[in-house]
């Protein structure tokens, strides 16, 4: 029995932890996007002083998503941990 056109064509391309790893990038990259629109939003909408806090915390958010994707793409599902390994 032959596979479905669509899935036969993402299989060399993708392995099932590849396409997860694009959805939840992708879902990332939409609250980042987010993120930006709420720093541009506050500085026009909020006092100087609360302005700067919730910048902070849209930043701290934006370097957390950074270092969460970062973390997603270096682990390597085969041997269960990272796939940058020092040498032994």
């Amino acid at each position: 029995m032959r596979e479905p056109a669509a899935r036969s064509i993402f299989r060399p391309m993708f392995g099932a932890h590849n396409l997860i790893r694009i959805l939840i990038t992708l879902f990332v990259a939409i609250l980042v996007v987010v993120s930006a629109l709420g720093w541009v939003w506050v500085g026009a909408h909020l006092s100087s002083a609360l302005a700067l806090a919730a910048r902070v915390v849209l930043a701290a958010g934006m370097i957390a998503a950074g270092a969460a994707l970062s973390m997603l793409w270096r682990w390597n599902p085969s041997d269960g941990g990272p796939s940058h390994r020092p040498p032994s």
